[in-house]
């Protein structure tokens, strides 16, 4: 019997400022994604923007990574302390992985990745018509916490759809 090919090294790192450019194409194509979703149209650039990037270099608590396999960009997380409910020590804010990398287990070791960075009570949220998104959340946090972690159906002002509930050890 062959031996199973080994997978290419995914690896995660905190995005410094110089990165911002790199991160902002990144974050076109996840907002694009998410245009088929939720009908969000770009404006007259022809760019969907997320008025928030910047602070992830000038606010504590919010903590940009960029997603590399094999050496190669294949992503971005962006990480901070919003959660639609109470009680999170940690936030997925965004996370994305180019089309290429997806269906290989790329994006569950990345996330895990992010995951055992920060100790802590960590609430993942996906919206309501973002059904691949809450499937692979399902997955991934049923993987790294299984049987302890929970899912909340949130439905109000801020936020209407899932958040996974679960604590990292690190």
């Amino acid at each position: 019997m062959k031996p199973k090919p080994r997978s290419p090294a995914v690896s995660l790192r905190r995005a410094r400022e110089s990165d911002k450019p790199v991160l902002e194409r990144l974050m076109e194509l996840y907002l694009y994604d998410l245009s088929r979703g939720d009908g969000r149209l770009p404006d007259e650039r022809a760019r969907f923007g997320y008025p928030y990037l910047d602070a992830y270099w000038k606010e504590r608590g919010r903590l940009p990574y960029l997603i590399s396999v094999g050496g190669k960009l294949a992503g971005f997380a962006l990480v901070n302390r919003w959660s639609p409910v109470e009680g999170a020590d940690w936030a997925m804010a965004e996370f994305f992985v180019l089309a290429p990398y997806r269906r290989h287990g790329i994006g569950e070791r990345a996330a895990r990745l992010v995951f055992t960075r920060h100790k802590g009570t960590w609430h993942v949220a996906a919206l309501r018509q973002d059904r691949a998104a809450i499937a692979f959340w399902r997955k991934v946090v049923g993987r790294f916490a299984p049987g302890h972690h929970k899912e909340l159906n949130v439905r109000g002002d801020d936020w209407d759809g899932r958040v996974q509930v679960f604590t990292s050890r690190g």
